[in-house]
């Protein structure tokens, strides 16, 4: 009779060394990433300095998959221990020059996060066909992957299983027993096992004896089933409605909806994966049917694709070409080129498909030829010949100083907003330099001083950009300020409000962001009737008492104090608390929370973008 037996320690510690002997560079990524997220945490609202954290944990995340596929490959070198700690070495400079690449939170752009989440899918495609780089072990490739796949699934339910029942069981104590958990607990669980744990599960399974793989003549039938007769057939249904849509198009003679790219690509990356699956069993006998629906696949996809380009191509005759649209047109050749291959080569071998999708990730994010730089000078000349069309420059420039005198059509108009909102995105709006006098590097609205490294590192906004094309006009009201601060009050789990009457929530907004009064809120309580409004132009927090003003708080000075000697948004109770006493009443205004704006020409912040929080009263007429 079979027995169960738990794994002893010495089992778990003999295993843990070899995961770690195995993968250093990636179980000290991992240990890495877990402090990093430590020290985010205890930062509880990061600052802008401290954004060298975020930037080091996504290099971090990255050389989790980066070290696993280089110990796979070179796990099956014949090189010397030394040279491939070289190698190892190598790519930890590479890493932390990559770190050194990565602009500030001020320069961070929608560029700089496409740009890493396509090196984080290539390296994670690295893991898939690295090992079997320059070796003809089609089967042991597929079977790996095939294990690494079930390892992540293994490794997502046990770290989510054994975290949600250690978290749930601190809540059901602190519940229960009425013991003080601080928050900061569950976090460092959560952390160690999602972080830590998870990486040493994950490596504790990746397959060893790679040459073992390839005599591997076992295929687990659930998998071909479900290829089979859910599949495969659920594609077809969607090749049929595709093929059906373009053939509309053609009889109609009119253009594709967009909707059709992501359909698309969607559809012919499914199916892809769905031959694949049933990949190691397409020589066996019964099988015949795999090779059948591979061959009229690749086929049929280029027909398809024809209705792909003319979609994408017509976007690109109206818009030009941004990055997005880059990325779908290199999705769309590398789709044609993957088609083409397996019509045409004798081989056909899978692992072309990882390979050649990262070579293509690369490919479109670095270099001259790269989805940005292609996708600014496009934009650069879709400017150019608006403004040359248009004649709104003075001198080939536009020029701050004249106001621009010619109008524009409401689509040249709306395309320049459109043209300098997606480069200002995009971390690009110097490729519009030729056309401006001022310096688009940095916000010359915002100041003159000389020297000034706080206002050198402010980013050129999109207000700088509108007050520069002539759409706006410099020193307007919505120039005059800038940067908006959140305040917060950190709260008590009780509050002691002895000596007072009355207890009133308020929350104000100015939608408008104007310097008026603010909506007046109404309390009755029995026979006396309160009210609490603010004075925008002031910043003064108004108390009146049966439609008479018994109480005005300046608010100006205390946002003064605060903005001025800390950055931090978790602020005391104390210092967001203003009290007011007079001969017949007592005043407490408590603020919880405040948006306030800066006010460009003083360097103060006045203007209140949103506030709420309590008023206590203690009225004794």
């Amino acid at each position: 009779m079979a027995t169960f037996k738990i794994p002893s320690i010495d089992l778990l510690w003999e295993e843990g060394k070899r995961v770690v002997l195995r993968f250093p560079a990636t179980i000290a990524s991992s240990f890495g990433l877990f402090m990093l997220a430590l020290i985010s945490i205890n930062l509880e609202v990061p600052d802008q300095q401290d954004f060298w954290i975020i930037k080091a944990m996504l290099v971090v995340s990255l050389g989790l998959a980066l070290f696993t596929a280089l110990h796979c490959w070179l796990e099956r070198q014949s090189l010397p221990e030394g040279q491939k700690a070289g190698i190892i070495g190598g790519f930890v400079a590479l890493l932390l020059l990559y770190f050194w690449l990565l602009p500030d939170s001020h320069e961070f752009s929608v560029r700089d996060g496409s740009r890493h989440a396509i090196f984080v899918i290539v390296v994670h495609l690295l893991v898939a066909f690295l090992p079997f780089l320059a070796r003809k072990e089609d089967k042991s490739f597929w079977y790996f992957n095939l294990m690494l796949f079930g390892r992540v699934l293994m490794t997502i339910i046990y770290c989510q299983v054994l975290s949600y029942g250690i978290l749930g069981a601190l809540g059901a104590v602190h519940f229960l027993f009425t013991l003080n958990i601080h928050w900061k607990v569950y976090m460092y669980i959560g952390l160690f096992i999602n972080i830590l744990l998870n990486t040493f599960i994950f490596l504790s399974g990746v397959p060893e004896n790679y040459e073992d793989l390839e005599e591997i003549e076992e295929f687990p039938i659930a998998l071909k089933l479900f290829a089979q007769y859910i599949f495969m057939p659920l594609i077809t249904l969607y090749g049929v409605i595709l093929y059906a849509y373009g053939l509309m198009i053609l009889f109609s003679w009119s253009l594709p909806k967009g909707i059709v790219i992501p359909l698309m690509i969607g559809f012919c990356l499914a199916s892809m994966f769905g031959l694949v699956l049933v990949y190691p069993v397409r020589e066996r006998a019964g099988n015949q049917w795999i090779k059948i629906f591979s061959q009229v696949f690749y086929i049929a996809i280029l027909p398809l694709m024809l209705l792909y380009f003319v979609a994408i191509g017509y976007r690109v005759s109206q818009y030009g070409i941004t990055a997005d649209r880059y990325f779908v047109i290199i999705a769309g050749l590398w789709l044609v080129g993957i088609a083409l291959y397996f019509i045409i080569s004798k081989q056909k071998r899978i692992i072309f498909i990882p390979l050649t999708l990262s070579v293509v990730g690369l490919f479109s994010v670095v270099g001259p030829w790269s989805a940005y730089s292609v996708g600014a000078y496009s934009q650069s000349k879709r400017f150019a010949e608006i403004v040359t069309r248009t004649g709104i420059l003075t001198d080939g420039k536009f020029d701050l100083a004249k106001k621009r005198a010619k109008k524009i059509s409401e689509k040249d108009d709306k395309e320049l907003r459109e043209i300098g909102e997606y480069l200002l995105m995009q971390g690009q709006i110097t490729a519009l330099q030729p056309y401006f006098k001022e310096d688009l590097s940095r916000s010359a609205m915002k100041s003159d001083k000389k020297n000034d490294k706080k206002n050198e590192k402010k980013r050129f906004s999109y207000q700088d950009y509108m007050v520069l094309i002539g759409e706006q006009e410099p020193n307007s009201e919505k120039e005059k300020y800038g940067e908006t601060q959140h305040l917060y009050a950190q709260k008590e789990d009780w509050q002691k409000v002895e000596g007072y009457q009355y207890l009133l929530s308020f929350s104000f907004a100015n939608y408008a962001d104007k310097k008026v009064q603010s909506e007046i809120k109404q309390f009755t309580v029995g026979k006396l009737k309160l009210a609490l409004s603010i004075d925008y132009k002031t910043n003064k927090f108004i108390v009146e008492s049966a439609g008479k003003e018994i109480a005005t708080l300046n608010m100006q000075p205390t946002f003064n104090n605060i903005t001025k000697t800390t950055k931090k948004s978790q602020i005391s109770q104390g210092e967001m608390t203003i009290q007011h006493e007079g001969s017949k009443h007592k005043i407490s205004l408590q603020i919880e929370s405040v948006s306030i704006r800066k006010n460009l020409t003083n360097d103060t912040f006045d203007l209140i973008s949103s506030i709420n929080g309590v008023v206590l009263i203690k009225i004794t007429e």
